[in-house]
Formats: structure tokens, C-alpha cells, sequence
């Protein structure tokens, strides 16, 4: 089975555009079928709140890159075991933070830190 990227991208843009408009317009109170918008006008609203993720998600990675190289570097010149060290402990560290707030995010859903309408697609 092969699913086109296009349509893939596509697919999640909506997505994305459907939910915050959806939410957008419960502030309202207006019921978002009521407005009639169309799939094309869904997709359209995708590009402001893609806009913030996309950008993070480039920059921790071009970040996260950089960090891998730097370590190599310093792990090919058989130099900088603490740096490494210390690396290897704050991935350790960030990802079982993140892991937790995920935990709490599935138990409790209510414990949430803040109510954007920017974020709402990402944690349906």
C-alpha cells in the first residue's frame, strides 16, 4: 500500500485546520457546520498553526544536529568524555520528563499548562 506525500500533507493540514477552527469558533459558541467552511478553507486555516511546530521541530533539529556533530568531534579526538557524559544524562533526563508529562497528560487530561488554540491539534 502507498500513500502519496501530498496526501499525506494534505490530510494533516486539514486536520490541523478543522480542530482550530472547530475550537476557534466553540469560544463563540457558534457550531463550526453552521459556517459552511469547505475542505480548501480548512487547509488554508492549517497555515498559522502549523507555522509555530514546524518551525520548533526545525529549529531543535538543525540544534540537535549540531550537538551530534559537536560530540563526535569531540568523541573522535578522544577528548571531552565529560561533555559527552553530561549529554548522554540530560537526554536521559529530558526524555524521561517528557515521558512523565505524557503519563499525567493520558491520566489526568484536565492537568493541562495552557489552553491555546494554537496547541489544541497537537493534544487532541
Amino acid at each position: 500500500m502507498f500513500i502519496a506525500p501530498t496526501t499525506v500533507i494534505t490530510s494533516v493540514c486539514y486536520y490541523f485546520g478543522y480542530i482550530s477552527t472547530r475550537k476557534y469558533l466553540s469560544y463563540f459558541g457558534i457550531d463550526s457546520n453552521a459556517v459552511g467552511y469547505t475542505s480548501s478553507d480548512y487547509v488554508l486555516k492549517s497555515v498559522g498553526v502549523l507555522f509555530s511546530p514546524i518551525l520548533v521541530l526545525l529549529l531543535g533539529s538543525a540544534a540537535m544536529l549540531w550537538g551530534i556533530a559537536y560530540i563526535r568531534r569531540l568523541a573522535a579526538q578522544d577528548r571531552g568524555t565529560r561533555v559527552i557524559r553530561a549529554a548522554g544524562w540530560t537526554a536521559i533526563v529530558v526524555g524521561a520528563a517528557l515521558t512523565l508529562r505524557g503519563a499525567v497528560g493520558v491520566i489526568r487530561p484536565q492537568a493541562q499548562l495552557n489552553h491555546s488554540t494554537l496547541l489544541t491539534p497537537l493534544a487532541p
